[in-house]
Parts: C-alpha cells; sequence; structure tokens
C-alpha cells in the first residue's frame, strides 16, 4: 500500500490515460511464475502498473510482466530495497520502468523515463519540476512533475 505522501501523486498518475489496450492499476499484486509449476512468486508491488487489459480481466493478480511500472519515491526508500525491484522488474520482463521522486518537504517533484535494454534500464527521459517530460512508449505520455503535486 502507499505511503501516505504517495496517495496524490499516484491519484494524478492513474487519471492519465494509457491508451484503449492498456489499463492502469494500484495494489495489484504480481505473481511471477517459477521453475516450480506449483509455485509462485510475489513481486514486489509498484505504487502503478500498467498492463493490458486482458491481462487483468477475470483475475485477482497480474500473472504476466506488466507493460510499465511506476514507483514514487520517497526520503524514506532505501537503496537496497529500489535497487532489488528494478533487478526483479528487469529479471521478469516489465519492458517500463519510471521513478518519481518527491523532495522531503514534498515542493519538488522529478520523474525518469526508463526501458528495457539489452542488459539493464536505459534512461530515455527525465524532467524536473516544472520542464515536460514526454515520451512516445509504451503509450504517448506529455506530463511536468510538478502537476503530480499541486
Amino acid at each position: 500500500m502507499a505511503e501516505p505522501g504517495h496517495a496524490l501523486p499516484l491519484r494524478r498518475l492513474h487519471r492519465r490515460r494509457a491508451g484503449p489496450e492498456h489499463l492502469a492499476v494500484f495494489d495489484t499484486e504480481w505473481r511471477i511464475h517459477t521453475a516450480d509449476p506449483d509455485a509462485l512468486y510475489h513481486a514486489p508491488r509498484p505504487d502503478v502498473v500498467v498492463a493490458r487489459r486482458a491481462a487483468l480481466r477475470g483475475k485477482v493478480a497480474l500473472v504476466e510482466p506488466p507493460v510499465l511500472v511506476v514507483e514514487v519515491f520517497s526520503p524514506g526508500n532505501r537503496k537496497a530495497d529500489i535497487d532489488e525491484k528494478r533487478r526483479v522488474y528487469f529479471d521478469h520482463g516489465v519492458d517500463f520502468y519510471v521513478e518519481v521522486t518527491i523532495t522531503d518537504d514534498e515542493r519538488d517533484v522529478g520523474i525518469i523515463w526508463y526501458e528495457r535494454g539489452p542488459h539493464g534500464w536505459d534512461e530515455t527521459s527525465r524532467a524536473h519540476g516544472d520542464d515536460v517530460l514526454e515520451v512516445e512508449r509504451p503509450f504517448s505520455v506529455r506530463i511536468r512533475p510538478d502537476e503530480l503535486l499541486f
């Protein structure tokens, strides 16, 4: 579950349209199949998951990689936790990963957009404050980071 300081940016991120074939959801469990066909690994819960609508229909949890995951980081997040989440998302097929950072006083926001590269996450776009972040993949997004708070 998202921390209270994450609530407003998450609601605003959620209102952004992800295209007709995608759906952004909160607090969704992502179950990853393991080598044991009777076992599932429960991945870390991203703050926002964007998945294909078909992957969510009629299911209580996502059982295929999301199209995109968003993590909202505040000063309380530990670097080890962040690194572990990035690794899990990459190792299990997520193609796009977004980090939203919020300053201690919740007055400034930054967004970094990553795409899966051959050996790790490749940063494709970055915006801070009133700058505009604009990406076309996996769907068109145009946003000023500060709009997530104010």
